[in-house]
């Protein structure tokens, strides 16, 4: 039975795909990535050109583009054309974050309860913008959110 379990698993594992997935942090000043080679962090920065992206925007677009693909070279050098799936952490500038009390309520309604009052709270159109909360803390009264708010232009960028 080992044996056979042993067998599977080497199928499997030949059989699964292995996708390049890292974590990519943009500033105004720099690009820095992360991604795991077996157990291993492998880390790449890269300074950005002044005016590329200043308070947490992109200003110019077209240089930034060619300095991603500049930056992809270097991440996999032999494989020029192959995605890497990455999570983005974008500048604090552009996020609006702010503790949320809520009454206690029935659970399905707190969904409800914390659109509404993100959107009570969000500097920006609930149109123009990304809303999203967490569970920060649940007291016998009340449940403490962190709300968060991000343009969608800033985002889609």
């Amino acid at each position: 039975m080992e044996k056979f379990v042993t067998v599977i698993h080497y199928i499997i594992e030949k059989l699964s795909s292995k996708p390049v997935a890292g974590g990519l942090e943009l500033s105004d000043s720099a690009l820095r990535f992360v991604r795991f080679d077996k157990k291993n962090p492998v880390t790449f920065s890269l300074r950005l050109p002044p005016g590329v992206v200043h308070e947490g925007k992109l200003v110019n677009p077209a240089q930034f583009s060619e300095i991603l693909k500049g930056f992809h070279e270097v991440i996999l050098p032999s494989e020029k054309n192959k995605i890497i799936q990455t999570v983005i952490s974008l500048p604090r500038a552009n996020i609006y974050t702010q503790i949320l009390n809520v009454p206690k309520i029935a659970e399905e309604k707190l969904n409800e309860t914390a659109n509404l009052n993100l959107e009570a709270i969000s500097p920006l159109s609930a149109s123009k913008a990304y809303l999203s909360w967490q569970m920060a803390k649940e007291e016998d009264n009340h449940y403490e959110l962190l709300g968060a708010v991000i343009e969608k232009n800033a985002v889609h960028e």
